[in-house]
């Protein structure tokens, strides 16, 4: 299960294009991502559902792009049912994070936006320090 969430970042861009000249300068935004994911990777360990074994908090995984200027950052879980015999590898996610009537409606997708204020604090960091570089 994929929880995508998009931030808009005014001049992204403009200072894309710049970085791309230049990838000395784009250190700054490489280690902005990787922060970011580990906000994401926290924000999502402490909103998942404990329950019997676990599973959902265990198997959180993320990535960030693999290119010297990343652009997206991932985070899913591919925890799956692993009792029973009708419903075994049921990737139950999805329907605990989408059902309507569940009580884990909507809570990692929660846990993220709450955590989108300190998502931004880190890429402004970023991105005024890859301003200072320019300048200098």
């Amino acid at each position: 299960m994929v929880v995508r969430v998009r931030v808009d970042i005014e001049g992204y861009a403009r200072m894309m294009r710049k970085l791309r000249h230049d990838e000395a300068i784009a250190g700054p935004w490489a280690a902005a991502m990787r922060t970011v994911e580990q906000i994401a990777r926290n924000a999502w360990m402490g909103a998942a559902p404990r329950g019997r074994t676990g599973l959902l908090k265990a198997r959180i995984t993320t990535k960030v792009q693999a290119r010297p200027i990343p652009k997206w950052v991932r985070i899913k879980t591919t925890a799956s049912r692993t009792t029973g015999t009708k419903w075994k590898r049921y990737r139950y996610p999805r329907r605990l994070e989408y059902e309507k009537k569940s009580k884990h409606y909507h809570k990692l997708t929660d846990a993220l936006q709450r955590s989108m204020g300190t998502v931004q604090a880190v890429l402004d960091r970023a991105a005024r320090a890859i301003e200072a570089k320019w300048r200098a």
